[in-house]
């Protein structure tokens, strides 16, 4: 379940030299999808993604981060047509400064934001239980024209 702040650590040196020859190919990009993403009623928060060594310094403008999920309806119990949301974030140049630290474990870190007030973030309300039920490391092939 999604909170405030939550860290998912995963262990890569078995994909290591993979990620890393992913990340630098033109051709392909890593990908992080989030599935099977539900939320018990529409969360007031939306929550910055990072993906990055453990313990890194995280800031939506430096190189870890990946995105934000904002979920607007899709996977919210209680709308119409109901069904459990995909999220995908591209994470190539996040996974070449990572590994380029020499770890070997990445952390998908999601820190909840609040709305702007006057310019300036709010303290966030969750306002619902928010829980995705996998992630996954994607290899992206772009299609040659």
């Amino acid at each position: 379940m999604l909170t405030q702040r939550k860290v998912v650590q995963t262990d890569v040196s078995k994909l290591r030299g993979r990620l890393q020859g992913i990340a630098r190919n033109e051709n392909q990009s890593v990908l992080v999808r989030l599935s099977d993403v539900v939320a018990s009623k529409q969360p007031k928060a939306v929550w910055q993604m990072f993906l990055s060594p453990p313990n890194a310094k995280l800031d939506t403008k430096g190189p870890f981060f990946i995105g934000a999920l904002a979920m607007f309806g899709a996977g919210v119990r209680g709308t119409h047509d109901f069904k459990p949301a995909t999220f995908t974030f591209a994470g190539d140049k996040a996974v070449q400064r990572a590994l380029a630290s020499g770890t070997d474990k990445l952390a998908l870190t999601f820190v909840a934001a609040g709305k702007l007030v006057n310019g300036k973030p709010s303290k966030p309300e969750l306002g619902a239980d928010v829980r995705i039920g996998a992630v996954d490391f994607l290899a992206e092939t772009r299609k040659r024209r």
